[in-house]
Order: structure tokens, then sequence, then C-alpha cells
């Protein structure tokens, strides 16, 4: 399933400083965004979308479209639509995109590296740019491995013209054309960072919903395909991300990065520190001092494991090492007082220790009270449950307010405190460190929340992560309310686990499922 990845990272370019994601291009899901894409196609100018199945694999499926032609997709088809990158750079006149390798040895506290070497598939005919006598020419326009590897002009263990090359070589290729790789691999360590902190609160809840997390340390580790596109300005495009990247050695170039990263991760993941700590009675409930020592023990098994990481390291560098300095206000849910309070409500009370699991109304305010947003005189108990009962809105009803839906509310909240705040992340830093750092809670004047006040100032949109991409614009009618309690409504469905699959072939080579999921302003629109 490929959306869940693109409805994050399109709500995070939606709501943050503008060029924090120029790395994705215009994305559409269908068929929730299918208005939106219907009045693209309409354009006049002409424009070329790369159309991929959601859930498709290895390029199956894929086909080109263009804006002024009739539009081949219908209102109900389910599929990912993106804007083609129509000037990719090329080398040997061929388009190309670039395979990476990141290993996640840790989830809470994130942990991730990045491997220095990696692979370059290339299209196996000449590209020219997309026109009505080319949209079909598959070898041309998509880069995946899976769908070259059968053309004639595939070119096998050739490490300086073959049809897949190491990064290493393309990098000695470039500077031989006038290009400097350096500023551009900074780039694409920007967008694997910001990729990957973008769906940390659903893989947060995904692990601790799942891992019986007892022993404190990190219980799993993963390692992660991301492809990435080069346009003819030397910027990088993400394409998708892979949660199962082929390691297949079908050739020599495979064996000499694919074997690397295996052995490398294999080192830094081989030693679990396991933290000493009486267990609990069985069936007794779990206590705020238990949480605070499992989340102790996890702090400690984090400053070991990373002496341990440093010390394997060898072709890996560091992208994030669980440090939220410098993010908090493009990803406020790292701020570690947000996910204390959450496993905290979450876990305190609960008897079978069987992973965490999403708020009920009564622990989403514990939540909201930890974090001291819950003074009964700005923030009421009845604002709260409207609160709970507006961001659970148009969510599958099982599990609760998982953790990423726990940041929409506190997206809602601080909107509604701060109106005059942007971006939205800026506002909910801002509101928690107010609160942090006043020895009573002030968060605003009654007037500016809601309630009995003669005019409500306008309620900025929420996007609701869920069925649906649609932003939900969340109202909090203050005090005194008799709208329905927030125990009537049942939860959400529990996240999904980061991005699936490979997909796209965008504009610079859509990715092959055979392998196995951001800069500045200045950054255009692919066809720019």
């Amino acid at each position: 399933n490929k959306k869940p990845l693109y409805r994050i990272l399109n709500k995070m370019k939606k709501h943050s400083q503008a060029g924090e994601f120029p790395f994705f291009p215009p994305t559409w899901v269908l068929p929730e965004n299918w208005e939106a894409f219907d009045t693209e196609m309409r354009q006049k100018k002409p424009k070329t979308f790369i159309v991929k199945p959601d859930g498709g694999a290895q390029g199956a499926g894929i086909f080109l479209i263009r804006s002024g032609q009739e539009n081949k997709l219908q209102p109900g088809d389910r599929y990912i639509v993106q804007r083609y990158i129509h000037k990719p750079l090329l080398l040997d006149g061929l388009k190309f995109d670039l395979r990476m390798y990141v290993v996640v040895t840790s989830v809470d506290p994130l942990r991730c590296y990045l491997h220095k070497d990696g692979l370059a598939r290339f299209c196996t005919q000449k590209y020219t740019a997309p026109s009505s006598k080319n949209m079909d020419q598959a070898y041309m326009h998509f880069t995946n491995y899976s769908l070259n590897k059968n053309a004639d002009n595939f070119v096998r263990e050739d490490e300086e013209s073959g049809s897949k090359r190491t990064f290493s070589t393309v990098w000695e290729q470039m500077k031989g054309a006038g290009l400097e790789p350096e500023p551009l691999w900074e780039e694409m360590k920007d967008l694997c960072t910001k990729t990957l902190l973008s769906v940390w609160p659903k893989l947060w809840f995904a692990y601790h919903s799942t891992i019986v997390n007892d022993l404190g340390p990190s219980m799993c580790f993963q390692i992660l395909g991301f492809d990435i596109l080069i346009d003819h300005r030397m910027r990088p495009w993400l394409l998708e991300t892979n949660n199962g990247p082929s390691l297949n050695l079908d050739e020599e170039v495979d064996r000499a990065v694919k074997c690397s990263v295996v052995e490398e991760t294999m080192r830094m993941v081989k030693t679990l520190y396991k933290q000493p700590h009486k267990p609990p009675a069985p069936g007794s409930p779990a206590t705020e001092e238990e949480v605070q020592g499992l989340r102790q023990r996890r702090k400690d098994a984090h400053i070991k494991a990373l002496a341990w990481e440093h010390k394997s390291l060898k072709d890996f560098e560091v992208l994030y090492e669980g440090d939220a300095e410098g993010y908090e206000e493009l990803f406020p849910m790292l701020i570690p007082s947000v996910s204390e309070a959450f496993e905290i409500a979450a876990r305190v009370g609960d008897r079978d220790r069987n992973g965490i699991k999403g708020l009920s109304p009564p622990k989403f305010a514990q939540a909201l009270k930890i974090l001291r947003l819950l003074d009964m005189k700005r923030v009421t108990r009845a604002d709260v449950d409207l609160l709970y009962i507006e961001t659970l809105k148009n969510q599958s009803r099982d599990q609760g307010m998982t953790f990423d839906l726990f940041g929409n509310a506190l997206t809602s909240l601080a909107a509604r405190l701060y109106p005059s705040i942007q971006p939205l992340g800026k506002a909910v830093a801002h509101m928690l460190r107010e609160v942090q750092d006043a020895a009573s809670p002030r968060i605003a004047n009654k007037k500016d929340f809601g309630g009995s006040q003669t005019k409500k100032p306008p309620t900025p949109p929420v996007d609701v992560e869920g069925a649906g991409s649609s932003d939900n614009n969340v109202s909090l009618n203050g005090v005194g309310s008799t709208a329905k309690t927030a125990e009537e409504v049942s939860s959400p469905q529990p996240p999904e686990v980061g991005p699936q699959g490979k997909e796209q072939s965008d504009e610079g080579g859509q990715n092959d499922n055979t392998e196995s999921t951001m800069r500045s302003s200045s950054h255009p629109s692919p066809e720019t």
C-alpha cells in the first residue's frame, strides 16, 4: 500500500514552510483527490503525469498520461498519480535513478544510517522528453530494473557503461561532466532524514503496539531502499521508498554494494542491550513508576547501542540519532515530552502489558494533563472531548487515538490557541514550550480558544490522517458544550508502518520493486 507515505508527505508539504519538502513532486492519491487531479488534467499547458497502481510492484501497471488529452482514468480508480519530471539528468543519453540503502536500528529513539554506496539503475533506450509518440516506451521512461533487465540493450557486468552501476562510478562520471556530486549528496541525506521523520509517529505506535518492550532496547531493525531521481539541475526527487528492498545478487555490482549493506548492518545490530529489571507481579496494573523505569532502560540501552554502532560504522554514515534539536518546529512530535505523555497515559493501568494501545477519551485527557495543556480554565474537559471526537472523525474505530492522531489533535489545539503562528508545526512547538516553561500553564486568554466569546477566530484546517485525505476543520466549542461525549466514539485504525513497495517511475524513472520507502524554496516544480 503506497498511499500512507504519500498522504503524510502531502500533509507535511502543505503545512510546512515553503522549501522544506522540495524533493516531493505534486502527488494525487486517487480516488480521494480525484477533483483536484481532474482539474489539473484540464489545464491547457501540457503536463505529463506518471500513474501507478496502489500496491503495485516491479513496474507493473505503470503508464504515462498528459493533460489536455483524454483522461483515461475514472473517478473510482485507485491509483497514485505524480507529475513526471521530464528533464532528468542523463548519463550516456540515458535516464537513471538511484537506490539508496538506509538501515533503521531503533525506532524509539529513532536511529538511522545511510550507506555511502548504492546502485544507479539505467533505462535501456535513449531518452527524449515525453510526447504523444513515445509515451508508451517503457524502456525510455521507466528506470525499474525489473523492466529493463529484459531489454535487448541491457548491459551487464560493465562498471563504466553497464545498466547498473555503483554510486562511486556515477559520481566520477558526474565530475567528468563538470558536475559536483557533493552538494547533491547532502540534499539526498536531507531527503532521507525528513522522509523518515515524517512517518516516525506511525512507526513509533506500530512498534510499541507490536513489540512487548519490557526489556527496554529496540527489538528489531529494518533495511530500507530509497529511490531517487536527479533532474537536470542536480536536484533530488523522491520516487518512493521500499521497506523490503531486493537483496538478490544478480550481478557483481549487486554483490559489491548489497553484501556491504547486509554485513555492516548485522555488525551494528548483533547485540541487544537488555537492561536488568524486576518484572511486575502478574496481573497487576502498570504504574507510572514502572513506565518511567521502562523509558529509562530504553535510554540506557540507547546510549550503549550508540557506542557500539559508532564503533561498527564503516560504509554507513549517520542520518539521525534521536536528537530532535533543530527539528522541533518541523516535527514537534519528536519533542520527548510528547511521547512521554502519550506513553504514560496509554500504559498506566494496563494489566496485560501486551503492547501499547490507542488512547481512550479519559486517557487522551490524561495525556494533555501531563503536558499541562488541560488546565480546566482555558482548556476544559468538554473542549478535550470535542477535540477527541473531531480528531477521530473519518477514522476506523478499532484502536483509539494512535500516536500520529495524537499529533493531529495537538496540531488542532495549537491552531486554535495560536492562530497567528505559522506553520502549524511551529505553533505546536511554541505551545509545548510555553506550558513547559511556565510555573503554571499559561496558554492563551479564554476568548482565544472558544466558548463564551462573542467572536471566535477562524479555525485553521487540520489534516487528519486516515481514510480520505481531505482536511478536517476541528471545531472546539468550549465550555458547557452538550455535544455527545467522546466515550461514544470508538477508536481509529492502527497506523500503517511506513512506505511499502516501490512504485513510481516519476519523471526520472520509476523504481523497480525488485529491490526493496527536502531543501529551499528555490526548488521549482517538476516541469519547470
